[in-house]
């Protein structure tokens, strides 16, 4: 198919751009995803208006008092690069350094990977777990959204007509506490996750001050598994407690069955990746 491929001048430009041609109009930025599924015929866009045009707008990392900054056309290799990613967001880390292969990651964005709204997104779980929220802008301002609301289902998403993803932000009070991620897949490189999990914990005395858990390719959705999380928080963090909060993350779940695995296997390794991915952050050994 054909399609008109249109340089902005500017984020307000390509805002505008994008309300005036509507539903026939797709940004690109790296175009890993969209690509693909113009070429599968998924999509039959008309334009392309091309974020990378506009580059000095979209890609940066930039760490201030409150909060670290990321442009949503900042690629994965940038933000492994990172020594600020490394050294507050370590659980970002940790999810960039699992996602598709050198080739994949110097071209594929933050933004796209969150804007293709996919349950399975590696990038959201662990923004999750860091309470991050987004910058939205348009032709009419700005507008900042939790994560934890800007997906409405697979590839849905809050942004209205002519809205553009411009910004993660990172609350500096999400630079404490012990993180990591965990990815089940189907090979060992490349892969989409079965299931995908990112955790935060804050512990004092032995007893757990906070818990985020963040879930991946187990609903609608990427989720904070805030029932889990409401069990463990204040009580003492032993074998017993993470194994009941692996069990909560469970009912929370409402995982399918597609080519990459069955829903009664997602549900097995929600347990597995929950009471693992906790035990290793504290130190607990499970056997």
């Amino acid at each position: 198919m054909s399609f008109e491929y249109i340089k902005p001048e500017s984020l307000k430009n390509a805002s505008e751009l994008l309300k005036e041609y509507g539903e026939d109009a797709h940004l690109i930025a790296g175009g890993t995803d969209l690509l693909v599924q113009i070429k599968d015929g998924d999509v039959q866009p008309q334009y392309l208006i091309d974020l990378k045009s506009i580059k000095d707008e979209l890609d940066y990392i930039d760490l201030d008092r409150d909060a670290l900054r990321i442009g949503s056309g900042c690629t994965l290799s940038e933000i492994l690069r990172s020594e600020v990613v490394r050294d507050k967001c370590n659980v970002l880390f940790q999810a960039v350094r699992e996602m598709g292969s050198v080739q994949i990651r110097n071209i594929a964005t933050v933004g796209g990977n969150i804007c293709n709204a996919s349950p399975a997104a590696d990038t959201a779980t662990p923004l999750l777990v860091l309470n991050a929220e987004v910058k939205i802008v348009s032709e009419d301002g700005e507008r900042l959204v939790p994560l934890d609301e800007f997906f409405e289902g697979p590839s849905a998403m809050v942004l209205s007509e002519g809205e553009i993803l411009s910004e993660v932000i990172i609350p500096e009070f999400s630079f404490e506490g012990e993180d990591n991620f965990l990815k089940q897949k189907r090979r060992k490189a490349f892969s989409l996750a079965v299931v995908n999990s990112a955790f935060k914990i804050f512990e004092k005395d032995g007893l757990c001050e906070e818990v985020r858990i963040g879930l991946g390719a187990v609903a609608p959705t990427p989720i904070r598994a805030s029932q889990a999380e409401d069990y463990l928080e204040g009580r003492e963090i032993n074998v017993e407690n993470i194994e009941k909060t692996a069990e909560s993350a469970q009912e929370l779940c409402t995982p399918i069955t597609d080519v990459r695995a069955c829903g009664e296997y997602r549900n097995e390794l929600i347990y597995s990746l929950v009471k693992k991915g906790l035990s290793e952050l504290v130190g607990l050994s499970m056997d």
